[in-house]
């Protein structure tokens, strides 16, 4: 049985096709494709890369994809590269702020101070009038402490990660998202199959997709347009899709 580097090579040669035309159609770099004719493994980004440009290398030439992948998975074995971003569970907040915690303590002083003055008014300032002051400064101290205390301003909250899914059309596509930038953390890496769809967590994807305008788009259920932008480097948020610069 030829290895995997000569089945590629042979085929691309009979098809009568150059490197740079396979470059073109299934958007993999000449580089990559010529470190998978010469078993060159070490020099692609990853096992996942790996994977996923062998399968589409041996789509492109009318190869079975998946025979070559297990044969690939024998040489560079089958530890799975793909992560998902894991659903981000917000903490508690606390119930109260810094500063409010703060206002709440003077409040409380300030009541503390009011009440000592309404005691030295009935114990020690004699007579009827000094007992209805006291009285109406203690009543005025319960009605402060009670505002100081009632119906606090809820805290600030992040808000929670977006659900994003992505579904590749009538045709497959390559689909790499990384987390917040194109240096960020690799979140999916690999061909997305016609009718499949894929979901990841985040508040901004970095997106690289082989054919955009295979690919749509639904964030927490609603969907977004993707743009045809000729690279596939897209940027999704919450709030839409752009081309990535």
């Amino acid at each position: 049985m030829a290895s995997i580097g000569t089945t590629l090579r042979e085929e691309r040669i009979r098809l009568g096709l150059g490197i740079d035309q396979v470059e073109a159609d299934t958007k993999i770099r000449a580089k990559y494709l010529m470190a998978l004719e010469d078993e060159r493994f070490e020099a692609l980004p990853g096992t996942a890369y790996a994977r996923a440009f062998l399968r589409d290398y041996a789509e492109q030439l009318g190869l079975d994809p998946q025979e070559l992948v297990n044969r690939l998975n024998q040489v560079v074995g089958v530890e799975d590269d793909v992560v998902l971003a894991p659903r981000r569970v917000a903490g508690p907040a606390p119930i109260l702020g810094r500063g409010q915690r703060i206002a709440l303590g003077g409040a409380v002083v300030v009541v503390v101070a009011l009440l000592a003055l309404a005691a030295y008014s009935v114990l020690g300032g004699g007579g009827s009038g000094g007992a209805t002051a006291g009285a109406a400064v203690g009543q005025s101290a319960g009605t402060d402490l009670a505002s100081a205390t009632t119906s606090p301003t809820p805290a600030t909250q992040a808000p929670k990660p977006a659900r994003f899914v992505f579904r590749a059309g009538a045709a497959g596509t390559w689909l790499e998202v990384r987390k917040g930038t194109a240096k960020g953390k690799v979140l999916y890496a690999q061909v997305l199959a016609a009718g499949a769809h894929v979901r990841v967590t985040g508040r901004r994807l970095w997106v690289n997709a082989g054919a955009p305008w295979n690919l749509s788009l639904k964030v927490d259920g609603h969907p977004r347009a993707v743009p045809a932008h000729p690279n596939g480097h897209l940027v999704v948020t919450r709030s839409g899709v752009h081309a990535a610069p």
